[in-house]
């Protein structure tokens, strides 16, 4: 069977992101109960829900985690789309400036936190000045790569930046299904006068055999989640690292052979741990 994971030239990022819907996936409530049972059931020795996302498909759901604490390595993300945003709208020249006003904010509230906060602010108002500076240098490089990448220009809606994450409780399942997205955009429908959703995601390493899988679960929560039960037109992921990009896009049978996919890896699992990630 071919892949329906499609590489881009990064050249193309923008347009891939910005492309029109083909179609619309829209789900009546049973269809989407049938599609959330395909996900299978999990049996926790701890009582918490199994996170289902792309950080625990790629490292083992049945890896077993320590108690969340940051770093600078941790901190790239929420410092970066925090840069990334005061870049878009014009408060911060350069990712380096828009970085450091973040921080500077960031300290500043965390001196007013409890010190058993495990907040990111606290983490960095308590941190030497040496962490602080490798701290931001991650997000610097995060903003940098983020920023650069797209055409900003061409955007005629603003997309969400960072926005929450897509989060479905399956209870009943023992699942937690979440994914991220850098951007959500809205693009033109498949119809006139209608709406999509496209979804940057910005990823480690380089494009392998389970990325369509890790997209999918992304697109997946999004559905599962949406007030409207529709899924969203395409994911679009970037590898900064590696300088590649691909295009997954969403229709019903891509998120069955999803759901599926992870069905096996969630029978597979033979502990749950209670999964704890960087925000």
């Amino acid at each position: 069977m071919t892949t329906p994971l499609k590489r881009i030239e990064l050249a193309s990022l923008t347009q891939e992101l910005l492309q029109p819907a083909a179609t619309t996936t829209q789900f009546s409530r049973d269809d989407l109960q049938h599609l959330a049972t395909r996900l299978g059931n999990a049996t926790s020795q701890s009582g918490e829900l199994l996170r289902i996302d792309s950080w625990t498909l790629r490292s083992g759901l049945d890896t077993v985690q320590g108690a969340f604490a940051w770093t600078p390595q941790f901190t790239k993300r929420s410092l970066g789309l925090a840069a990334l945003r005061l870049l878009v709208f014009g408060v911060a020249a350069t990712p380096s400036e828009a970085v450091g006003i973040e921080v500077d904010r960031l300290v500043r509230l965390g001196r007013d936190q409890p010190p058993f906060s495990n907040s990111l602010a606290t983490y960095l108002a308590s941190s030497s000045g040496a962490i602080r500076s490798a701290a931001m240098a991650h997000a610097i490089t995060y903003a940098t790569e983020v920023f650069c990448a797209l055409d900003w220009k061409r955007f005629e809606r603003h997309p969400i930046i960072g926005g929450p994450d897509a989060i479905s409780l399956l209870r009943s399942q023992g699942l937690a299904l979440r994914g991220r997205a850098e951007l959500v955009v809205d693009i033109d429908g498949a119809t006139a006068g209608d709406l999509a959703e496209s979804r940057l995601v910005v990823m480690h390493g380089s494009i392998a055999d389970d990325t369509t899988l890790l997209l999918g679960s992304a697109a997946l929560a999004a559905t599962l989640s949406s007030s409207d039960r529709r899924a969203p037109a395409r994911i679009v992921a970037y590898f900064p690292t590696s300088g590649q990009a691909a295009v997954l896009d969403i229709t019903e049978n891509i998120l069955n052979r999803v759901a599926l996919g992870i069905a096996k890896r969630v029978a597979n699992c033979r502990y749950v741990a209670p999964q704890t990630q960087a925000a």
